[in-house]
């Protein structure tokens, strides 16, 4: 009876590890990937200077995790975890920004915007 009550157990604490893991995944992507990219794409839709907001992120993100772009690549080339998850992130915030100023653009007719000077 003891062991049933110990494997129950360790198979409840397996299950809240997954649970908890999988929430924190999720949480990891709504507030790194969907959640900038949704502000970007308010900004961008309001003005063209939005697509800096995803590149604005990214800046930060290095200047708060490396010390210098040498350190970055020493670091990659040591296949540092950290500066790995660094890159991939940068990839798809890039991709992101990329493909949302594309949209815009094609929005926009592919024409330059007409400025109105007199006002």
């Amino acid at each position: 009876a003891l062991t049933t009550t110990t494997t129950t157990t360790d198979n409840n604490n397996k299950q809240k590890q997954k649970s908890t893991n999988l929430l924190l995944i999720l949480q990891h992507i709504l507030f790194v990937y969907i959640l900038p990219w949704l502000c970007m794409a308010l900004s961008l839709f309001s003005k063209e200077q939005g697509a800096t907001l995803l590149i604005t992120v990214v800046l930060w993100d290095f200047l708060h995790r490396f010390d210098s772009v040498l350190q970055f690549f020493r670091l990659l080339s040591q296949k540092n975890k950290p500066a790995i998850q660094f890159l991939i992130r940068t990839i798809i915030l890039a991709i992101q920004t990329i493909s949302l100023a594309a949209f815009r653009q094609w929005l926009n007719g592919e024409t330059r915007p007409d400025f109105i000077f007199d006002q």
